[in-house]
């Protein structure tokens, strides 16, 4: 919700739609549709899976595929994103080396920490992260991290199916 605006993301047969609506009367005020190419696999549910994130007038999706979408809150109209932008922002920070950074059901973010390494010496580069200090995170709103699993050995691939999450260690 922003500026007088409800922003929902959804799914219309083939499209992926982000749309507008008037907050006090509930009138559709503009719809963008992406193209659906997801079509489920062990899971089937066809997408989306992630709340509208509203930021500087923008409004930004991920479709079910992993595709990043951005539109103007003002009209919907399309915002190109280039994969060379110079411009980032942070989202979490605070855990040791985050991999597989994935979107669980309504929008969260999880991600698997590698775990405590042995060496903060450059020369130390490359190093494994030490056994069983691994953990599966979930991002909160503030940016922080709670730990939902700990003491995993080396965390290397996360795939989070419906409610659970599964997670491949060395």
């Amino acid at each position: 919700v922003a500026g007088g605006k409800v922003v929902a993301f959804h799914r219309v047969d083939d499209q992926e739609r982000v749309e507008a609506f008037d907050a006090a009367s509930g009138k559709s005020l503009w719809k963008a549709d992406f193209d659906a190419t997801y079509r489920g696999g062990i899971d089937a549910d066809k997408g989306p899976r992630c709340v509208p994130l509203i930021a500087e007038g923008r409004v930004y999706v991920f479709g079910a595929a992993g595709d990043l979408h951005a539109v103007a809150l003002a009209d919907g109209k399309i915002v190109a994103l280039s994969p060379r932008s110079s411009t980032a922002a942070v989202v979490a920070s605070g855990a040791p080396l985050l991999v597989d950074v994935r979107r669980g059901r309504g929008g969260s973010l999880f991600a698997l920490s590698q775990g405590d390494f042995p060496c903060a010496d450059p020369a130390c580069a490359g190093m494994p992260a030490l056994p069983n200090t691994g953990a599966l995170v979930k991002v909160n709103n503030d940016g922080t991290f709670t730990e939902l699993a700990d003491e995993l050995n080396q965390p290397t691939s996360l795939e989070i199916i419906g409610t659970t999450a599964y997670v491949v260690t060395l």
